[in-house]
């Protein structure tokens, strides 16, 4: 963030959500439908997403925050 501000240039999370995936919502027995289902078949199976949510799911824990809440905080 600090090379965007000397250089002025703005930043803007895109899909800071992850589609819905970074919410808590969805797990790997509860996938959403339609054409987001794919992709998350395809997170929830990399064990690196796995670690990402337990981690923000940890943080969440430690502040009183939804997943939804740390993953937008992680973006300001």
């Amino acid at each position: 963030k600090a090379t965007c501000d000397e250089l002025g240039v703005h930043v803007l999370a895109y899909s800071p959500l992850a589609l819905g995936l970074l919410t808590g919502k969805y797990s790997p027995g509860n996938l959403p439908s339609g054409p987001r289902k794919g992709l998350a078949e395809k997170y929830f199976s990399d064990a690196a997403f796995a670690e990402l949510t337990a981690g923000m799911a940890e943080v969440g824990r430690k502040y009183g925050a939804t997943p939804a809440q740390v993953a937008l905080a992680w973006c300001i």
